[in-house]
């Protein structure tokens, strides 16, 4: 066998005169590790290439870098997509903003109002029909609801109270800003609502919900809003 590089380079016994049978040995066998050894690193060199392919014959360098780029393109469309508030596009709102039905054409106009926190607060937090205001609201612990809410939302929510009157019989839609819970109450029981959806495109308006009223004095209840303001309005559509 071959001895060390040490060896191969000088041969084993190449200090001894009496050893040239030895050295002729060694010569040779150092000439077949050399080979063996370049073979050895062209074939790693090879195979290495070999891995760095793709199984359709690209440079999976090349694969990776495309499936990389294909790969963030879609996570960042599908993120732009999951922030989209649901009821509104990513399309420029502010070049083209949105028309508004007749009973919600005061939405751009608004005012700022202050919810209750419970019975005590209904005199400074009057609704008009068909005005929006910019509500700020309590923590959620704060607030002592009429009626418990279906959704009161947990400790780090906002919610509060309104009252307003329903001068006719007939649909109220409340518009919302949110995805905040709302129930309207008449008495000790909530009003149950007829219909709920999206605001029109670009309009600011996340939610709309209806409920028949009769003629009389009404709280809404807001409840599990995510911000402190909201703004809402009540308009009657018919």
């Amino acid at each position: 066998m071959c001895g060390s590089q040490n060896e191969c380079r000088n041969g084993p016994g190449a200090n001894d005169s009496r050893a040239t049978t030895s050295r002729r040995r060694a010569d040779h066998c150092c000439a077949a590790k050399t080979r063996f050894d370049r073979k050895g690193v062209q074939m790693k060199k090879r195979n290495s290439l070999t891995h760095r392919r793709s199984a359709n014959g690209e440079p999976a360098f090349l694969t990776a870098t495309v499936a990389a780029i294909i790969l963030g393109s879609t996570m960042t469309v599908s993120g732009a997509l999951a922030q989209t508030p649901r009821g509104e596009t990513n399309r420029d709102c502010a070049a083209s903003p949105a028309p508004l039905p007749a009973e919600l054409a005061a939405w751009p106009s608004h005012r700022k109002a202050e919810a209750a926190k419970d019975r005590k607060g209904y005199a400074q937090a009057a609704l008009v029909i068909g005005q929006r205001v910019d509500a700020k609201l309590s923590s959620t612990p704060d607030v002592h609801y009429v009626v418990r809410p279906e959704k009161p939302g947990g400790s780090v929510s906002y919610g509060g109270l309104f009252t307003f009157s329903a001068n006719k019989a007939g649909i109220y839609r409340v518009a919302l800003g949110s995805a905040a819970w709302v129930d309207i109450v008449s008495g000790q029981h909530a009003v149950a609502s007829t219909a709920h959806g999206h605001g029109p495109e670009c309009s600011g308006i996340l939610k709309m919900v209806d409920f028949p009223l009769r003629p009389g004095r009404y709280v809404l209840q807001i409840s599990a809003n995510g911000e402190p303001t909201l703004p809402l309005m009540v308009a009657r559509i018919h």
